[in-house]
């Protein structure tokens, strides 16, 4: 060797080892600097049974958050001389295991976060004896060091500290209902809510998808959502000067919460037909508003102000019922179609051939999938011989989606902040004539191709 010096002390050297004088060290240092000698870090791992490294695992790496955690992470390792390993899984359980496949013999020690690992996932795919820290893992047992954030607790006291205020409407944007952070929040949530009278409103809480834009539509939705009669009927001109050739709407007491009551649907009903005599008016019976189906029907049978038509969710307990009354007092049935299986539920139930037409609204966000199931629930209508006429519309951007394929296939559209608070570019709407003006430009551009 160009040292003079054996392969034990450049080891030595190089792992920083006693029995090594000063200038053993300066020469071999300088002759590995000539030759661009670099040692093996895997041939040093496997020899020290060593990495100096850590890995971090974390479920995405965009956003504040997740650069927050990298950052105190990486200071932290580094304080201890190690370096930080960092991968993202982008909540895919194959990533994950792959991830951790990949690590194994890679890292001294390992963080993980992830709404989706289990305990067999990690006695799978890691070595016995690898230190392992999770961060908001929500295992059955605890057999690995852990630290969880006490969502719950975090939201109740948020929303009391608001209650403390004198707030009494407060909403919440939620998240995906399968992850467990966001069910944990709004568990704290409805609880702070309940627990000091509170006004527990579902119109109050929207979706969101834990980024920046969607909690930005949530906020739209929330504050654009037209709720006293005068506001209502305003809207309805509005979107009847803006092109519509009807109106769907939602009744809200003086609380600001959804109702099915007869004196606050005649109060709406009697306000939009002030302004706009010659519009037909739809009203919701979701059962978002009513769970119970004989009270739904109940409060429903006691209407002295009728709507032109209602919208019936085929999936819902007790609709089959409820448009038997309302077809008997001469209210139309709009079929509405939210799944596969609403569909097929609608074909069973032999209303068809009573109802005014049916209503197809994909619930999925992803344009894709909202188109995909437009198409296979249309063709479940087609099939069974139903010509009714169809009006199709989506949620957030997948609407504008849907609405496309549905002028395709010469049906008509729908489209309003119920469903979607965002114009065709992604752009923020304004308010529900905002979208009605860009729906009549998708119609008019489709009528001239």
């Amino acid at each position: 060797m160009r040292a003079g010096v054996s392969t034990a002390t450049v080891s030595r050297v190089f792992n920083n080892l006693p029995a090594v004088d000063t200038e053993t060290r300066r020469i071999v240092r300088e002759a590995a600097r000539e030759l661009h000698y670099v040692p093996n870090a895997l041939g040093r791992s496997l020899s020290r049974q060593k990495t100096d490294a850590i890995g971090l695992l974390l479920p995405d790496l965009f956003g504040e958050f997740f650069s927050e955690l990298m950052r105190g992470s990486d200071q932290t390792a580094k304080t201890a001389h190690y370096h930080l390993i960092v991968s993202s899984s982008h909540n895919n359980r194959e990533e994950i295991e792959a991830t951790l496949h990949t690590l194994r013999g890679r890292v001294d020690g390992l963080v993980i976060m992830s709404p989706h690992i289990d305990e067999s996932t990690l006695e799978r795919n890691l070595p016995r004896g690898l230190p392992v820290v999770l961060l908001n893992c929500y295992l059955d047992r605890h057999r690995y060091d852990s630290l969880v954030i006490d969502n719950y607790g975090g939201a109740y006291a948020m929303v009391a500290h608001l209650l403390g205020h004198g707030h009494r409407r407060i909403a919440a944007v939620s998240g995906n209902p399968a992850n467990i952070d966001a069910s944990e929040r709004l568990r704290g949530y409805r609880a702070a809510m309940k627990d000091a009278g509170g006004e527990e409103d579902d119109a109050l809480v929207v979706e969101g998808a834990f980024n920046e834009s969607s909690g930005y539509e949530a906020g739209l939705q929330l504050l654009a959502l037209p709720r006293t009669p005068t506001a209502i009927a305003g809207a309805a001109s509005a979107v009847v000067r803006a092109g519509a050739r009807s109106v769907h709407v939602h009744a809200f007491d003086q609380a600001g919460r959804e109702s099915l009551d007869g004196a606050v649907c005649a109060e709406v009903l009697r306000s939009i037909r002030r302004l706009c005599p010659d519009t037909p008016v739809s009203l919701t019976t979701s059962a978002t508003i009513v769970a119970d189906p004989k009270e739904r029907r109940r409060i429903v049978e006691g209407w002295e102000d009728l709507p032109d038509l209602v919208t019936a969710n085929q999936g819902e307990p007790g609709i089959i019922e409820l448009c038997e009354l309302l077809l008997s007092r001469g209210v139309a049935i709009e079929a509405g179609l939210l799944t596969i299986d609403d569909a097929n539920a609608f074909v069973a139930s032999g209303l068809a051939g009573r109802c005014r037409r049916v209503l197809i609204e994909p619930l999925d966000l992803d344009p894709e999938t909202a188109v995909r199931h437009a198409a296979t629930m249309e063709e479940i209508v087609a099939s069974a011989g139903i010509a009714l006429d169809q009006v199709h519309h989506g949620y957030g951007i997948a609407c504008w989606a849907v609405n496309r394929r549905a002028l395709h296939r010469g049906h008509g559209i729908r489209t309003g902040l119920e469903d979607v608070t965002v114009l065709p570019d992604g752009s923020p709407a304004r308010d529900n004539a905002d979208l009605v003006m860009a729906a009549v430009a998708l119609v008019r551009a489709h009528a001239a191709a």
